[in-house]
């Protein structure tokens, strides 16, 4: 234990109190989970997951519930989060077996309501109060409170009349975007936002949130770098870590496909500063009103207009895991700690100094798939002019790893050395990459576009 860092350390005996029941929605990640909490002294793990996903099942014992494959991201995530509330009879007897005098706790997503699994407690289940703050038809009324500038919306019913009467007040030449309540449940990704041109985007769309909405926001359309900028409070002290870009990419008919995060990209310092403050405002102001603890990220576009924020999220953000990857930092677990109320030296000062200074420059790239598969395959591949090729591993910038997804199938691609143009945006570098996959794998996956910087 002499070798963890301060972060790692003051975790240890919290950790290592119990056995895990890892609950994930699906295998392989539970893997890398069992992984952290072993260098935090943790020593018995169970895994759960809904499917087995893309990479090498882990070494711990583990259950796969071989969940049927969902029609979306987000339909694959709620399925999970269901089947890990109520576990089969056959599950919840591998549990018992395996935590017989109910010493264990639970350890489940980030984004999860964090009940409790066959009886045991969820270790950092957030309050509802906090859960609310991720609603984006609730989110104008903290910009407005904590005093942050941001772009006019509505909130309404999702009724065509009532959208497009509001339309006109809030289009600024390119559009609207629309995006639903939580009435169906925490939502992400852009599952429940769209981007509508036109009076026959509307009503190609508006079923989906009618179906699952009682709310709607409505705001103009922000040409620019989708970003996100994480914070970390615990009373007054709030870090805000560095600009990360967001790897989100439009299809033609307005609906946006998320492919994950990027580290890499750097914006101008004037803007990143701004996001700064941004950051630290809402971290004060969620602190004061709700008590808020741990991590948050602020999400938004940053264009000609500056940064306007569009989201909260109350909890780890994606970007967080490359983010602190190479530092040795067990963010999720930091972040559970605090919303459990540990009173632990936490540093918020100098972690945020040593993310600024150390942050991994890197990106992740992955895409939800319909195809059913059952066993992952690794390929690697390289630019070649404007080009692409497949390669050997030693002559690579892109390693693409292909396997089981809970929507059928996943498909991963990670940047090698002299794969990314340094600090410039990934978007429409990752554009004409997976293009050329689909291309060469038939994956059905259709034109992609970045948002135009």
């Amino acid at each position: 234990m002499s070798e963890l860092n301060h972060w790692q350390r003051i975790l240890v005996p919290e950790i290592s109190r119990t056995p895990w029941l890892i609950a994930m929605d699906v295998v392989v990640a539970g893997g890398g989970v069992a992984r952290e909490l072993r260098t935090l002294g943790a020593t018995e793990f169970l895994i759960l997951g809904g499917s087995m996903g893309t990479g090498a099942p882990p070494d711990e014992q583990h259950i796969c519930l071989d969940l049927p494959p969902a029609d979306s991201m987000m339909a694959g995530i709620r399925q999970a989060e269901r089947a890990m509330d109520a576990l089969p009879q056959k599950a919840l007897a591998r549990v018992d077996h395996f935590d017989p005098g109910f010493s264990a706790r639970a350890w489940r997503p980030f984004f999860s309501a964090g009940e409790p699994v066959a009886g045991r407690p969820t270790f950092g289940a957030r309050p509802q109060a906090w859960q609310a703050l991720e609603d984006k038809t609730q989110v104008e009324a903290l910009w407005q409170k904590a005093g942050i500038p941001h772009a006019p919306s509505r909130v309404l019913a999702p009724e065509r009349q009532a959208i497009l009467d509001a339309w006109s007040d809030l289009d600024r030449g390119q559009g609207v975007v629309l995006s639903g309540d939580m009435k169906a449940g925490f939502n992400g990704g852009a599952a429940y936002v769209r981007w509508l041109r036109s009076a026959g985007d509307l009503d190609r769309e508006l079923p989906l949130f009618t179906r699952d909405c009682e709310r709607v926001r409505l705001m103009p359309f922000l040409e620019g770098i989708p970003c996100s900028m994480h914070g970390f409070v615990v009373g007054e002290e709030v870090a805000a870590f560095v600009p990360c870009e967001m790897l989100v990419l439009r299809r033609p008919s307005g609906q946006f496909v998320y492919c994950s995060t990027a580290t890499s990209w750097e914006p101008a310092a004037e803007d990143t500063l701004a996001m700064t403050e941004v950051v630290q405002r809402v971290g004060r102001h969620l602190s004061r009103t709700l008590g808020y603890r741990g991590a948050f990220t602020v999400d938004g576009v940053l264009g000609a207009h500056g940064f306007w924020p569009t989201e909260l999220n109350p909890r780890v953000g994606a970007a967080m895991f490359p983010l602190f990857g190479g530092l040795d930092i067990p963010i999720t677990a930091l972040h559970f700690a605090a919303v459990e109320g540990l009173d632990l030296d936490f540093r918020l000062g100098e972690l945020q100094t040593l993310v600024r200074e150390n942050a991994p420059r890197t990106a992740r790239a992955g895409l939800l798939l319909p195809q059913t598969r059952t066993e992952t395959e690794t390929r690697w591949l390289r630019k070649v002019g404007t080009g692409f090729a497949w390669c050997e591993e030693a002559d690579a910038h892109w390693k693409l790893s292909l396997g089981p997804g809970p929507m059928g199938s996943y498909l991963s691609l990670g940047p090698l050395e002299g794969a990314l143009e340094p600090a410039a945006p990934v978007g429409p570098q990752l554009v004409p990459l997976i293009a050329w996959v689909d291309g060469e794998l038939g994956l059905g996956i259709g034109e992609l576009e970045a948002a135009k910087v």
